[in-house]
């Protein structure tokens, strides 16, 4: 799936501003504003990691545990829902925050 969205995103990226290519349809605005941030970007990205002589963190060495008991005991009970627009919002948030919440859990405890 990881390799799909990097091939998507990738023909994306470089066939979003295809049309200043065609015959008669130049802008350097455009140019610069489509493709210089596909240079940019990783250029600024190896600037900045060669200065601060940083490097990708591998998954084993993440940490998503640490601090996630002050980030339960800072989390507060809604109140209770008024109408039924608000039960259903607070259906959809109650479930997406526990799923999160839950499959964190379970990542860290299954190593």
């Amino acid at each position: 799936m990881a390799w799909y969205a990097l091939v998507t995103i990738t023909i994306i990226l470089l066939l979003g501003g295809f049309s200043v290519f065609l015959h008669g349809n130049w802008d350097t605005a455009g140019f610069v504003t489509y493709y210089l941030p596909l240079i940019a970007g990783p250029v600024v990205f190896a600037t900045v990691s060669f200065v601060m002589k940083s490097g990708f963190v591998k998954v084993e060495d993440m940490d998503f545990v640490t601090g996630l008991d002050e980030v339960i005991a800072d989390t507060y009970e809604e109140p209770p829902p008024k109408n039924i627009w608000e039960k259903f919002w607070l259906w959809i948030v109650s479930a997406t925050s526990v799923g999160v919440g839950h499959l964190l859990i379970r990542v860290h405890s299954s190593r």
